[in-house]
């Protein structure tokens, strides 16, 4: 199978065994410090947990790249020795 085909299958997976957290209340508009691994394209896990970052247009290759999501400016910023700024999708936590 192709990178794309598995990349989509993974993300349905995820969605289907996921639940959102709400981004849009700006009373629980936080920062939190993170180390993120690229797992596909605009797709990123929080190292250690079972919880993924989605983003939009974001070419970061990273892996356990120190990163910050700030939820209030829907933004990721990645930290270290290129650091990035990307768009920030949702967040979704995988359940099981």
């Amino acid at each position: 199978m192709n990178s794309v085909v598995l990349g989509v299958q993974m993300i349905r997976m995820l969605i289907s065994g996921a639940i959102l957290v709400s981004l849009t209340s700006v009373a629980n508009a936080e920062r939190y410090s993170v180390s993120l691994t690229r797992k596909d394209s605009n797709l990123y896990q929080v190292d250690g947990q079972k919880v993924f970052v989605m983003t939009k247009y974001c070419y970061h290759y990273g892996y356990g790249d120190d990163a910050v999501i700030d939820t209030d400016k829907r933004e990721v910023f990645f930290l270290g020795y290129s650091p990035e700024k990307c768009d920030l999708e949702m967040i979704l936590q995988q359940i099981g």
